[in-house]
């Protein structure tokens, strides 16, 4: 997840420089450094549940990453989303250093990233022509929105506990809880009695 920015402009070279030696991983907007630190638990339980959910659906021509792996969505924009799958040749060929054309990227949201991935990032990322879907995963409850691309407008559609992700871009379908199993999120149901023992606290 990204937090704190850096306000000294760099050039890209010098991004890609820092990014092979040093230990904070970083993502780029505009000349800026954005740190990227540490998740919670239910955090980085979430991406590995997802990951794990996809590595058995993705084939060929199609490859999973996850945030190790930067996304390249304009000359100065390199980004770090928590998974990501690419089908387009171009980026399946040796060790490259950024996807150019995901198709599905999921965000797992935290209270210093959800703005930056509801506003600035989504609106980056429909500029690319081969996304398909934006898939943001709540950290509050679970839900999951999915914006899909369908045609020439973006589609959306929530999913809670109990129901099944479609996810278009893949032809797969994914349940709720899998995505937050043995995480602390409750379901949607709860979320007025987690409220009041928080205001009771």
């Amino acid at each position: 997840m990204a937090t704190n920015s850096q306000h000294h402009w760099i050039s890209v070279d010098e991004y890609m420089e820092l990014d092979q030696i040093s230990p904070i991983r970083y993502e780029y907007w505009e000349g800026q450094l954005v740190a990227m630190s540490g998740g919670n638990s239910d955090h980085a339980l979430i991406a590995t549940n997802i990951i794990a959910a996809l590595r058995q659906h993705i084939k060929a021509p199609c490859r999973l990453y996850n945030s190790d792996l930067k996304v390249q969505i304009a000359a100065d924009k390199f980004l770090l989303p928590d998974v990501h799958v690419t089908c387009d040749p171009a980026d399946l060929v040796g060790k490259i250093q950024a996807v150019r054309s995901p198709r599905l990227i999921i965000e797992v949201l935290s209270p210093t990233t959800e703005r930056a991935d509801r506003g600035r990032k989504f609106f980056a990322y429909q500029r690319l022509a081969s996304m398909q879907e934006y898939v943001l995963i709540n950290y509050r409850l679970r839900l999951v929105e999915v914006f899909r691309r369908e045609q020439r407008k973006w589609s959306y559609e929530t999913y809670q506990s109990g129901e099944m992700v479609e996810l278009a871009s893949l032809n797969l379908t994914l349940p709720v809880d899998v995505i937050y199993e043995e995480t602390s999120i409750p379901i949607y149901d709860q979320l007025d009695t987690l409220e009041e023992e928080e205001r009771g606290s």
